[in-house]
This record gives structure tokens, sequence and C-alpha cells, in this order.
């Protein structure tokens, strides 16, 4: 079976629990076995190395947003709560700076669960490289209006074009990917039939 998995794919990967991660290490099982190939392209790894950070810096704001800054009015003071509420916001806060300085340390090392996943992947995916010969076909494709690709942007294009290159004719093909310059208007669980087609 031949498997390519988009960029954008890829960068949720760090939005995963734990329990989908370990449904990609299934994944690089059935690579290894040889039941998957798995293509990756150039372009999608270095896209990937791009956005890496900023996909991280977001889930991170969101992990600083959890510290809590409760607004307590005067009257509840008084009671035995109120103190007991304080310690404990006191510990959650603590609690979550330690979080975060942990989590930081494996960014900068590149030890969180989902980059182990990611490069167990990239190890053993079959990489396609971006010469010029197929980013012109990609920008050919981009100035008649051909799919995939949006605005300008060849990523896309250069995917294509890297996976038409590799992926024997006839080939069935699996498409991986949170992107609707792939899909059909009228059915969004089938690819575009220009691709089909192609």
């Amino acid at each position: 079976m031949n498997l390519f998995i988009d960029t954008n794919v890829f960068l949720s990967f760090f939005h995963l629990s734990n329990d989908d991660l370990e449904e990609i290490h299934k994944l690089a099982v059935l690579i290894e076995k040889g039941d998957v190939t798995l293509w990756l392209t150039e372009q999608v790894k270095d896209e990937f190395k791009r956005n890496r950070e900023s996909k991280i810096s977001e889930a991170l704001k969101k992990l600083k947003e959890q510290k809590t800054k409760p607004q307590f009015p005067q009257i509840c003071k008084e009671y035995d709560e109120y103190p007991e509420i304080r310690e404990l916001q006191k510990d959650f806060d603590k609690k979550i700076s330690s979080l975060i300085q942990k989590v930081n340390e494996d960014v900068v090392n590149r030890t969180l669960k989902a980059d182990q996943k990611i490069d167990e992947l990239f190890e053993q995916a079959h990489l396609i490289p971006t010469t010029d010969d197929l980013v012109n076909k990609a920008k050919l494709r981009m100035d008649v209006g051909n799919p995939p690709g949006k605005d300008g942007s060849l990523g896309d294009a250069i995917n294509w074009e890297c996976l038409l290159y590799s992926v024997t004719n006839n080939e069935k093909l699996y498409l991986v990917a949170d992107d609707k310059d792939y899909y059909s208007v009228l059915d969004n669980t089938k690819l575009k039939e220009f691709l089909s087609d192609e």
C-alpha cells in the first residue's frame, strides 16, 4: 500500500494524545514490515521543519492560558474555603510552570514524543527529492490552473508532481491530508476527479 501524509497532518501530531501517537508507532511497524510504503517529499519535510515551532508555540500558548487568575469578591474571604482555594491555586500555577519548563526543554532538544514518532516515520519513508524538473512541472500546473494548490503557493503542486513521478502507474495511493485542495467539492471523502484521473 502506498501512503502519502501531508505536512498539516504531521504538524497535528503535536496536538495528539499519547494513545494517538501509539497509533503512529503502529504505522511505523507496518512500514518496517513492508506492508506500507510511506512516500515523503522533501517539500513536506521542509514545510514541517519551517512550521514546527509555530505549531508548538500555539500549543504552548494554550497551556500558558491555563494559569489561574480568579477574582474573588471581598465577601468570599471570610469563608474557610477561600484560603484553601488560594493555596490550591498557587500549587496549580507552580505545577503548570514546571510543566511548561519541561516541555520547553523537550522542544529545544526535539525529544517530544511527537518528535520521536515523526522522526521514526521520516527515517522509514521513501524520500522524494525536490528537483528543478519537478518544480518546473509544479509551476506549469499552477500557471494553467490545475490542482492542487492555492494562492500562488507551489507546495501542494510540488508534492503532487513528486508523487506522480515516484508512485508506479496503476498502483493505489492513499492520501492523508487536511487540505481541501486535494478533495472533491462534491464528496470530501474522495480525491478531486482531475487528480484521480492523473
